[in-house]
């Protein structure tokens, strides 16, 4: 993998700072994988995130073949990209959130994902959430307790491969996931976010 600085930290510094502290780096935890054509939506609506001179070339190459991978790619890939388009195309965490969402409902929306989304109510999202969580991801472990219209969702992973900004995000899909089963005043908030460990109170009406 390339000596040189992978991303500048002046233009990417959520990114940088990310890969520095991320175990094993750009080949941190190959058994951690994300659906290739889930970032792809991403890469989609950003064509040119890649572009930016302040990403070491090598590193692009090795994000590009990752993008081309027919069905899985490896999750810290992935979750690198959802960064540098964070640091150059957001102006705040709220705003980049907020497209999280929007994106997240746009992916489950489509007619791959819709069946195993649009349910008949949040709480079979719920009951459904480790299911859910393994059509998109693959070597973390995700579970949900409900209580009638409240819930808490735990996801376990590697040390340090899900950044804080990241589980605020995956809170967001979480929000649209039950607003796509119908859910009203949806409300997903991150309780924890520790090296390994992620949880969330969800409650709707």
């Amino acid at each position: 993998m390339p000596s040189v600085t992978p991303f500048d930290p002046d233009v990417f510094p959520r990114t940088a700072a990310y890969l520095a502290d991320l175990p094993g780096g750009l080949d941190a935890y190959p058994a951690c994988r994300v659906r290739t054509a889930i970032t792809r939506e991403i890469t989609d609506q950003f064509p040119k995130a890649l572009d930016n001179p302040g990403i070491d070339p090598a590193v692009v190459d090795v994000l590009r073949r990752s993008l081309q991978r027919e069905a899985w790619m490896p999750e810290a890939h992935g979750l690198l990209i959802r960064l540098l388009i964070r640091d150059v195309a957001f102006q705040a965490d709220a705003d980049y959130h907020r497209w999280y969402y929007d994106i997240a409902g746009k992916i489950f929306a489509k007619p791959l994902y819709r069946v195993l989304m649009y349910v008949v109510s949040p709480t079979l999202v719920m009951l459904g959430a480790q299911k859910r969580w393994a059509a998109f991801r693959e070597g973390t472990t995700l579970s949900a307790r409900i209580d009638r219209n409240q819930g808490e969702i735990e996801l376990k992973f590697p040390e340090k491969l899900y950044p804080e900004l990241i589980l605020v995000g995956f809170g967001e899909a979480f929000r649209a996931s039950v607003v796509a089963a119908r859910a009203r005043n949806a409300k997903v908030e991150l309780i924890e976010a520790a090296p390994e460990r992620a949880r969330w109170k969800v409650g709707w009406q």
